[in-house]
């Protein structure tokens, strides 16, 4: 029968993916001449033999084969952190009923003082008696508040003594320690038994394995500084964290730790293709006749791609970062580690989307700055070292422009409205005239510069043409861009409002049915 010797062995490296961890454990051990296993004890009871690989580093010899032993061993964590939590427990238990105690000696004093107080009232009265000094409803009164007193101090003892004998009931509830003995827990855990062949001396046993329920996502914060609250300028601070998820039944203590966004479940095989079958049709009389135009509001694509599940966006690209030494206990919870950071300078806008809402945000545009792609994913903002918010960040290339609000300016509102203006004329058919406006109001002491996006329709159709009318807006003929978008600069004085107004019309042959836009 092989030597059996039990390796102390360390967790030296982790990889983890988007929905597992590859585990790697390094082992130093002094072993004989010949055929012998190593035992590498209490590793993840998550571990299959179909995702187990072992190998010798440092030494000539080659592992002949790994078993996983399988067994349920004494948490003696959770023993220990339930002896914890009863001690805890007792002890707030014990002081919560010294203060109890104190307070039933404080009612009973209270009521005591009431007694004694209606006793020397009572004589009083009685000598007022005697002497003939008899008022009826003075002694009435007196009496019903001396009642009412000595009641309420006889309930305040009651109630006090009642905390008390609540207190001693969840101290009886507590337990001891020895009740451990009834209640002990078990864990499932692995032993890895590495069988190997070696010529002996010192050998590094180097074991990986691939566990599920471990996971992580992109995090990121952006810490904006700027001089005054009406600065058109500053810098963002971008910090870029993994938060990393392990609950795959053991920890990993001061690890190199690697995030990537491979996905080795995904495989290399093509998806399958489908018949995609276009039919056509003769159009009838009516469709030959007439154009029926439908209106459809489509969102502006992003020039980022998206990735598929289980939920980080690459940019289609394997990103992968490297943290040289990290603890992540078997908790359950997220792990934040720092990935990167970086500063950049950034304009700074007072930008206003009335057809979404009615605020007013402050608006930084800079460049991603860093030496990485930032990954979509959740952001946290904050304004001068104030916390303003949660936002989400898209996949951002190395350069690429990038777009953060940090909150709304309270001194500023707009409001939005539509609206349709007929127009007659004695030649040529009636024009309707599509109008649409911002309203910004300021309670400002200065000038605020804002921007106001609105939106122009934009046509697919040669027969449909859209056609500005400035005579019915206020700000002139503004060519929007490629998605009809119109932004409008605009300062708004103090304690003012300032209308913000672009309309237009529909220009149709005569064989097109538009239907209205609003």
């Amino acid at each position: 029968m092989p030597t059996q010797i039990v390796a102390k062995h360390v967790v030296s490296h982790v990889t983890v993916y988007e929905d597992r961890a590859d585990v790697t454990r390094r082992a130093d051990v002094d072993v004989p001449a010949g055929a012998v296993t190593i035992v590498i004890k209490a590793v993840s009871p998550l571990v299959e033999e179909g995702r187990l690989t072992a190998r010798v580093e440092g030494a000539d010899g080659h592992v002949d084969d790994v078993v996983i032993d399988r067994r349920f061993d004494v948490d003696l964590d959770a023993v220990t952190r339930r002896r914890q939590g009863r001690a805890a427990d007792r002890e707030a238990r014990t002081i919560d009923r010294e203060a109890a105690v104190g307070v039933v000696a404080g009612a009973e004093q209270r009521r005591r003082t009431v007694e004694s107080l209606a006793k020397s009232q009572a004589q009083a009265r009685a000598r007022r008696v005697g002497r003939g000094e008899i008022d009826l409803d003075g002694i009435e009164h007196d009496v019903a508040s001396f009642q009412q007193a000595v009641v309420a101090a006889d309930d305040a003892v009651v109630e006090a003594k009642s905390a008390v004998l609540r207190i001693d009931a969840a101290l009886a509830a507590i337990g001891d320690d020895d009740d451990d003995d009834d209640s002990v827990e078990h864990r499932r855990v692995c032993d890895l038994h590495v069988r190997l062949s070696s010529p002996g001396g010192l050998v590094t046993i180097v074991v990986s394995t691939v566990v599920p329920c471990a996971a992580w996502r992109p995090s990121h914060e952006a810490q904006l500084t700027r001089d005054t609250d009406l600065s058109t300028s500053g810098s963002v601070r971008i910090v870029g964290h993994g938060a990393v998820w392990n609950r795959t039944g053991e920890d990993w203590k001061s690890a190199a730790v690697t995030l990537s966004t491979a996905r080795p479940s995904a495989g290399a095989a093509l998806p399958a293709l489908t018949a995609d079958r276009l039919r056509l049709r003769t159009k009838t009389v009516e469709e030959r006749r007439q154009i029926v135009v439908a209106h459809r509001t489509e969102a502006v694509p992003k020039d980022a791609s998206r990735g598929g599940a289980p939920g980080v966006d690459d940019g289609g690209e394997v990103r992968a970062f490297v943290v040289h030494t990290a603890t992540i206990l078997d908790d359950g919870r997220p792990h934040r580690l720092e990935l990167f950071s970086f500063t950049a300078p950034c304009a700074l806008v007072r930008y206003a989307v009335p057809e979404k809402a009615s605020q007013v945000f402050v608006r930084a545009s800079f460049k991603n700055a860093g030496r990485s792609p930032l990954l979509a994913g959740p952001v946290s903002l904050s304004d001068n070292g104030a916390f303003i918010g949660v936002g989400d960040i898209l996949y951002t290339g190395v350069g690429d422009d990038l777009d953060l609000a940090f909150g709304s300016d309270d001194d500023l509102r707009v409001t939005y409205e539509r609206k349709r203006i007929d127009e007659s004329r004695l030649v040529g058919k009636d024009l309707q005239h599509w109008v649409q406006a911002a309203t910004v109001t300021s309670t400002r002491r200065t000038a605020t510069p804002v921007q106001v996006l609105l939106r122009l329709p934009v046509s697919e159709l040669a027969q449909v043409k859209i056609i500005q009318s400035p005579q019915h807006g206020t700000v002139g003929e503004i060519a929007p861009d490629s998605h009809g978008l119109v932004r409008v600069d605009a300062v708004i004085e103090p304690g003012a409002d300032k209308r913000l107004a672009v309309a237009f019309v529909f220009d149709t042959s005569g064989d097109v049915v538009l239907p209205p836009p609003w």
